[in-house]
């Protein structure tokens, strides 16, 4: 499909993802992980834009930089869901939170197999970090910082592969009904990102300010042409496009469910015709 100018719209790879917390706590928790920050800001959006009835149209946000490209971007809602969220991180090395407990899950040596079989880590360890709330999954055998790439539970592994295969070229390594690992590629250098899907027995329907880390976010080269070829591969529409400022930057946006209900936020410079913020 084409965007505005005749050019085919495609998802250049992944932006960020997103961690639910205070800037100040989020930001200081980033940083032994190798993440330096980038700017703080208050995004503009319609009221109701995230799908969420809290009444704030400014979102507070922190966009942190780390080792190997993919970004961290911390969020503060005025209040979270309470629920887990459908993504966790795959961390390139150990957490610094030394007292998170590792938290066992009926997949998980299903998992942690099929990481060190196609996955980026070589002894995978996966953990809960108590001072988000959020999944996460990192190598102990390494000593690197930042992100190694995103973690995602949904009902149906199959059916998410597909879309993810469709709509932002994903390849798998490896995919069966219980997990799949695979790669969403980019042309910008260091920005491949690693995509781990595990079944989980949680429902569709992932908020954008559940706890942990809630959403992730790609390049798009054209907001409205990628929203509509996401729809056709069967997500589901949680926001129109939009233009607003994002750190001095303004950018058009829009957010999707994907068919396991994960909330992704899709993003490019913005053209004029879309509507405005602020």
């Amino acid at each position: 499909m084409a965007g505005p100018r005749g050019e085919r719209a495609v998802i250049a790879g992944v932006t960020h993802l997103t961690m639910e917390a205070g800037l100040d706590h989020g930001t200081a928790l980033a940083e032994p992980w190798g993440f330096a920050p980038v700017f703080r800001d208050e995004v503009a959006l319609e009221a109701g834009f995230e799908g969420i009835d809290d009444g704030d149209t400014l979102l507070p946000l922190a966009l942190l930089a780390g080792p190997g490209g993919l970004r961290l971007e911390v969020v503060r809602h005025r209040r979270t869901s309470g629920r887990p969220s459908a993504y966790g991180a795959l961390f390139r090395g150990p957490p610094p939170d030394g007292d998170a407990v590792p938290e066992q899950e009926v997949a998980e040596p299903v998992v942690r197999d099929a990481l060190r079989r196609a996955g980026p880590m070589a002894d995978p360890v996966h953990r809960r970090l108590p001072a988000v709330g959020g999944l996460a999954w990192y190598d102990a055998a390494a000593t690197e910082g930042g992100l190694a790439g995103i973690f995602c539970t949904v009902p149906d592994v199959i059916q998410e592969t597909v879309f993810w295969a469709e709509f932002a070229a994903a390849s798998w390594q490896e995919r069966g009904s219980d997990v799949a690992c695979g790669t969403i590629p980019s042309p910008r250098p260091q920005g491949e990102c690693a995509f781990v899907i595990a079944r989980s027995e949680d429902g569709p329907g992932h908020a954008m300010n559940d706890v942990g880390f809630p959403s992730m976010g790609v390049f798009s080269t054209s907001v409205e042409a990628d929203c509509d070829r996401a729809l056709a591969a069967g997500a589901t529409l949680l926001a129109a496009p939009i233009v607003t400022d994002v750190g001095g930057r303004r950018l058009a946006m829009a957010l999707i469910r994907t068919p396991g209900g994960a909330p992704v936020e899709l993003l490019s410079v913005a053209r004029n015709r879309m509507r405005r913020m602020g």
